[in-house]
């Protein structure tokens, strides 16, 4: 996780009143006597706005920090529980501040245009050209600025917004200056110093997820491994991550251990009812698909196995989706984004896993799709999706 830059001086910039500085200019007699009443009560208007969106980036700044504090506690915790209390703070985090960082971007644009059209009206008023011109050059530069660092940071909003009320003060500086106008003067360079010293451009913060998910595959002994001091466990949910699991069946009432013979490792979730029991626990479809033959093998009275798959918590039968898609004569599609030409080992492993065709169309976005259809099944193309997730990582690959 890239450090955090130059927070102690961007503590110090949200102690500055800037929008009580640009308050000494905006709010002046001159001011208001060289606008129209509509000019300038948009201008008093944005203003006023000035506060509030200085008090959410540094509301912001301050969830950045605990943000940021939050990942190295993920990055250095040892258990599943503390893992998932830990995203979910950060989680809400980031919730929080890309609704701020959303609420400054559309604040801030309001500010800047309402600003910048008053100050040009006026300096255009006093033939200051030479002022206009410098200010569009600025513009310009600034503009460019915010393209090139587009990416950069974890919140573009924010460090537009830093880049552009640099740009704002020097303008009403200028202003300022043009009109003799002392101590709004001297309020913004203090605000322009303070700027200066102050950098909340803040780099994206890395939350590597962590997998704490136990895999072992299903093994059948000679001996039962389950008892009346060794009861089947109850099966673990993961809120993050997958697990293929084989569900051996659901039954309306629990069953006693002996008729699950040596078949191991197993877990249950059971309630009045409904009690539903698992063996083994795979990374992939394909070693559950293995695995679901080692379950069929143990022939346990009344089970009907199956594979089944919990992604982040949420749980999907595999199997019988799969069966009453078949029986509907459902054909399913895998489609790639995310590169603009498919590498030939791609191409090379749809060729050998299937017939199915790959074609070329495009995202609502303009960017390059690539579909492969048809697959007969969900199974299928679901083993194909994992063979080529498998070669490229980056990508990607959706069953549809």
């Amino acid at each position: 996780m890239k450090k955090l830059v130059c927070l102690l001086a961007f503590a110090l910039f949200c102690g500055v009143r800037l929008w009580a500085a640009s308050a000494d200019l905006v709010r002046s007699d001159t001011v208001r006597k060289l606008l129209n009443l509509t000019d300038y009560h948009a201008l008093l208007a944005a203003q006023d706005k000035e506060r509030p969106v200085a008090d959410m980036v540094k509301a912001f700044a301050g969830n950045y920090r605990a943000m940021a504090s939050l990942a190295g506690e993920y990055e250095n915790c040892d258990s599943m529980a503390q893992a998932s209390a830990l995203q979910r703070g950060y989680d809400s985090l980031a919730k929080v501040n890309k609704n701020l960082s959303d609420n400054v971007a559309t604040l801030w644009g309001s500010i800047f245009d309402n600003k910048s059209y008053s100050y040009n009206f006026i300096l255009d008023k006093l033939n200051q050209s030479a002022l206009l011109s410098s200010f569009q050059d600025r513009s310009q530069q600034v503009a460019a600025l915010n393209n090139s660092e587009a990416g950069q940071f974890i919140s573009d909003d924010i460090a537009r917004y830093h880049n552009e009320k640099g740009l704002l003060v020097d303008y009403e500086r200028d202003v300022a200056k043009a009109l003799g106008l002392k101590a709004a003067l001297d309020s913004l360079m203090r605000v322009r110093a303070e700027l200066d010293r102050a950098d909340f451009n803040f780099p994206p913060i890395e939350l590597s997820q962590k997998s704490f998910i136990n895999y072992a595959p299903a093994k059948l002994g000679t001996v039962p491994v389950y008892g009346i001091k060794n009861p089947i466990p109850k099966c673990t949910v993961y809120d993050s991550g997958t697990i293929y699991r084989i569900l051996i069946g659901t039954f309306p009432v629990a069953q006693p251990t002996s008729i699950f013979k040596g078949l191991s490792p197993m877990a249950t979730i059971g309630e009045k009812g409904k009690y539903s029991y698992y063996a083994g626990g795979y990374p992939t479809l394909r070693a559950a698909l293995e695995g679901l033959a080692v379950v069929k093998k143990a022939v346990i009275r009344g089970a009907k196995p199956e594979v089944v798959v919990w992604q982040d918590g949420h749980l999907r039968n595999i199997s019988d989706e799969s069966a009453k898609a078949a029986a509907k004569g459902t054909k399913f599609n895998i489609e790639i984004s995310g590169t603009y030409e498919l590498p030939q080992g791609l191409l090379d492993a749809v060729k050998k896993g299937s017939k199915a065709d790959v074609t070329r169309s495009a995202t609502k976005t303009g960017e390059p799709l690539f579909i492969i259809s048809p697959l007969e099944t969900l199974i299928d193309a679901r083993l194909m999706a994992e063979t080529l997730a498998a070669q490229a990582p980056a990508l990607t690959i959706e069953v549809k």
